[in-house]
């Protein structure tokens, strides 16, 4: 087991280090602080200069719950202590690499040594997980990943083995997780259908159940007292109320056929003029949210099936969408030549269409889209062997596995709520569970194979 640990962990540290190259060489920061970075840090930047939690850059910002406490906590210790962004980067990517190991380690515990194994070791050499994008970008997603390793994991091994400290452990990390990223306030579910899903008795799961919401409530109390007595909300973040309204915006898109902001009434210029505020962070002020909120949610109302029908077939999204050849492109040369986002899946729909002289046109200007497709087909596969591993087992074993039904739902509620969006960057806290269950299917489909074999 120690030998798979360093395996795993020196694989981890090494590939970020070969990016980090990469980076010194281009003269590149070792951090990236593009796309919602900068509001993780403003907020940082106003608690420790004046005292308030706000993501306003404006000279007067009024307090907002936009970025939940855990990580402008985190990166407050650096602005405090004047300690360079770059050493950001050195502690998420060793953080990666210890996520690679609990994965493994954990996992050894619910599923075989060599799924647990190739799990973890897959998780560590992952390019996109060790790119600028994800490992060393000013974003949560690499504590999310963490702290849900350890929350699910967890879980998971009570579930299998009653062991009460994991399902304590479970709970303490989930909170932390909530604290982190404000969409994972709904994942408090998980502990009941754990309970549920164990093997105690039922009046010994409510116990244990209620110890879980008390532990969990205690650890958020701070943040939803200054949620309710100092900002006087009933809100956990402004985050889900503005993700409505943009979530109202691609809806509004997608009906009439856009495929840029001209077409749409949904934008955050137009929310800016609604809201007179002065820059984006201010259409997160509770106030302003509670009324882009209600915009969004009157809007969809009014084609309420239409909706419910661009939302489902957009969850498949999250599970092939791949950007791994364009982030690494700018990762490695600098070059930003490559379109992002499914620009090869339109030379599917375009050889589909017959419309193969576009496609050629496609295709000659950016090879690279053939690598892209593999990996989106591979990305879709690893989804695919995820999600029936729980039918798989039922039915190669005939035996109803529990963690792996907890680990389906889990997988299948993350991949509802972060639709429509659904890129890749939104799928990273949930790889290390998909990951485990396609190799555990890639298991059972090979013992099952060689079984047969042998019988013939």
């Amino acid at each position: 087991m120690r030998k798979k640990i360093i395996i795993i962990f020196l694989s981890a540290v090494f590939l970020r280090l070969f990016f980090g190259v990469f980076w010194y060489i281009n003269d590149r920061p070792f951090y990236n602080a593009s796309g919602d970075g900068p509001s993780y840090i403003q907020t940082a930047n106003n608690l420790v200069e004046k005292g308030i939690w706000s993501s306003d850059p404006d000279n007067n910002p009024k307090p907002d719950n936009f970025r939940t406490p855990a990580y402008p906590l985190f990166l407050s210790v650096f602005l405090k202590f004047n300690i360079p962004f770059d050493y950001i980067a050195i502690i998420q990517g060793i953080l990666m690499a210890v996520s690679a190991v609990l994965i493994y380690f954990l996992g050894r515990r619910l599923f075989n040594e060599s799924v647990a194994f190739w799990t973890g070791f897959t998780f560590a050499i992952h390019p996109y997980l060790a790119s600028s994008f994800v490992s060393s970008a000013i974003l949560t997603e690499v504590f999310a990943v963490f702290l849900l390793i350890i929350s699910f994991f967890g879980l998971a091994i009570y579930i299998k083995e009653r062991e009460n400290k994991f399902l304590v452990i479970g709970s303490v990390f989930l909170a932390l997780a909530a604290l982190t990223k404000p969409q994972f306030l709904i994942f408090l579910f998980f502990m009941p259908i754990a309970a549920l899903l164990s093997k105690d008795k039922f009046l010994i799961k409510i116990k244990k159940v209620l110890l879980c919401f008390l532990i969990y409530f205690i650890l958020i109390s701070p943040w939803l007292y200054y949620n309710f007595f100092v900002l006087k909300v009933h809100q956990f973040s402004s985050v889900p109320s503005v993700s409505v309204y943009i979530i109202a915006g691609y809806f509004q898109e997608s009906l009439k056929g856009g495929h840029g902001q001209q077409f749409n009434d949904f934008t955050f210029e137009q929310a800016k003029r609604i809201t007179s505020s002065n820059n984006d962070a201010q259409l997160f002020e509770p106030h302003n949210a509670k009324t882009l909120a209600k915009l969004g949610t009157d809007f969809i109302k009014t084609k309420l099936f239409s909706f419910a029908y661009y939302h489902i077939t957009r969850i498949p999204r999250i599970f092939y969408h791949d950007t791994t050849v364009e982030t690494l492109s700018g990762d490695l040369n600098g070059s930003q030549n490559l379109k992002p986002g499914e620009m090869d899946i339109n030379v599917i729909k375009n050889i589909w269409k017959g419309n193969f002289s576009a496609a050629k046109t496609d295709l000659l200007q950016h090879p690279s889209w053939f690598l892209s497709l593999f990996l989106k087909a591979i990305t879709l596969l690893l989804a695919i062997l995820a999600i029936i591993n729980f039918f798989l087992v039922w039915k190669f074993t005939g035996q109803i596995s529990q963690v792996s039904l907890f680990f389906l739902l889990f997988i299948i509620s993350f991949g509802v709520m972060a639709s429509p969006v659904g890129q890749q960057r939104y799928r990273v806290p949930i790889e290390p569970f998909i990951l485990i269950l396609a190799f555990d299917s890639i298991k059972l489909i090979y013992q099952k194979s060689k079984s047969f074999l042998w019988q013939k």
